[in-house]
């Protein structure tokens, strides 16, 4: 997977959905309890759960990038607050 943010681009194999909760994985059960509950013919079922899946990676992705460009500025100040060093 190719990520990049400003200047840092980098082939990364992270598997960001690591860091899952357990309310994460709670929260994702009562999803599916109302999916189940829903009068949907099977296709519509899985159109409904595969974009629910893309919508998750593109969250996920999106503040993994957003905390590391963070890390990343924070460091630059921190390193313009010692003199460069």
């Amino acid at each position: 997977m190719k990520i990049g943010i400003g200047l840092i681009k980098a082939d990364a194999a992270i598997e960001i959905s690591a860091g899952r909760s357990d309310e994460f994985a709670k929260q994702t059960q009562v999803l599916s309890d109302v999916i189940k509950a829903l009068p949907l013919e099977q296709p519509q079922n899985d159109d409904l759960i595969a974009e629910i899946i893309k919508h998750a990676i593109i969250a996920e992705t999106d503040a993994f990038k957003y905390g590391l460009s963070m890390g990343v500025e924070l460091g630059k100040s921190l390193a313009g607050a010692k003199g460069g060093q």
